[in-house]
């Protein structure tokens, strides 16, 4: 039995769709740290060009409303009421991505992402399965 465990804990795990993973979390959460220190070295090992991060989730800031390009001027008298809207969508869905709870973004090979919600998972294997789950769908 030891043996058919070296060889499943030895074998690299190749993911064929994903090109990124983030993740987002704070560094006293079990799920996060376990996942970092157990699955990540394996992921990066067998799929070199993968980027995998970790973001501490008290370092995601959210923008404020006065921030942003100081060269540029918005002239409101010529945006329309939709593109007043958008903006003030695109604003809301910002500080929505600020407030998130704990999260890991996977990025795939047609540029899409899936997020997924680490209050779901109790432990960091169920979070691996779940990311291989995901790549074998994409393909």
């Amino acid at each position: 039995m030891r043996r058919v465990d070296r060889i499943i804990l030895a074998s690299p795990t190749v993911l064929r769709t994903v090109t990124s993973i983030q993740v987002v979390g704070s560094k006293s959460s079990v799920v996060p740290r376990d996942w970092m220190k157990r699955f990540a070295p394996g992921l990066r090992y067998g799929n070199p060009q993968l980027h995998c991060d970790f973001r501490d989730l008290s370092a995601v800031a959210v923008p404020a409303d006065g921030e942003g390009d100081a060269g540029e001027q918005p002239e409101e008298s010529q945006e329309s009421p939709e593109a007043t809207k958008e903006s003030e969508s695109t604003d809301a869905n910002v500080e929505e991505i600020g407030d998130q709870k704990e999260h890991v973004v996977l990025t795939f090979l047609d540029t899409t992402q899936h997020i997924l919600n680490l209050s779901l998972y109790r432990h960091s294997h169920q979070l691996m399965q779940r990311i291989v789950e995901l790549d074998a769908e994409k393909m």
